[in-house]
């Protein structure tokens, strides 16, 4: 003998139910906050189970938000994301902006970061976790690329005297992050320019 129950919703019976539409109806199933009976009326039973719309009152769950805040860097050194070379956390949302101070803007004009290390969640568009690269700061800044994964990506060299770097990951995979040097330089190279380079043969530039 077998019997079940379930709870659909906690408010209407309509239009949320549950019926048979080729056996007699043994019970309808809807609404309220008690446990239905057993269903006892036969030693085998079908359950056809239909929502039409759908919204929880009941619970919920709440993702806390790593604090990153904004740091401003205008010396050559390196930097990384949070915890490297542990783990970086969930739902974090962090930004540089590097800057060419103005005791050294006569002499050095450009900007060039080479990752050192770098591990983050890959997806194909990198829509999970990713490190974003832009030219310049601000309402001006460019992008020069959107990395994820685990390759290393190549070095990046801004046009101007000033570079953002902003990282975000969701809530569901973490990895070590990455490790990025700084340099200021007053050579302009060709910078790197297409936005996702995960889709270059053999993830080489062009």
């Amino acid at each position: 003998m077998k019997w079940f129950w379930v709870v659909i919703s906690m408010f209407q019976c309509v239009p949320n139910f549950i019926q048979s539409t080729t056996a007699p109806i043994t019970q309808t199933l809807n609404g309220g906050s008690s446990t239905p009976p057993p269903v006892t009326k036969s030693p085998a039973t079908t359950l056809a189970y239909t929502v039409t719309s759908y919204t929880s009152h009941t619970s919920h769950t709440t993702y806390s938000v790593f604090k990153c805040d904004p740091q401003t860097l205008s010396k050559e050194g390196s930097f990384h994301s949070p915890n490297f070379p542990d783990k970086y956390p969930a739902r974090a949302n962090c930004q540089w902006t590097i800057q060419i101070p103005k005791k050294l803007s006569e002499k050095y004009h450009f900007i060039k970061l080479q990752f050192q290390a770098f591990s983050v969640e890959y997806h194909t568009s990198c829509g999970f976790d990713s490190v974003k690269v832009y030219d310049n700061a601000g309402s001006n800044k460019t992008l020069l690329g959107s990395f994820c994964g685990f390759d290393i990506p190549p070095p990046l060299q801004s046009t101007t005297s000033k570079m953002t770097v902003i990282f975000t990951s969701d809530y569901v995979m973490q990895f070590v992050g990455f490790n990025v040097t700084v340099e200021f330089t007053n050579t302009k190279e060709s910078i790197y320019s297409i936005v996702q380079y995960q889709f270059l043969p053999d993830f080489r530039l062009c």
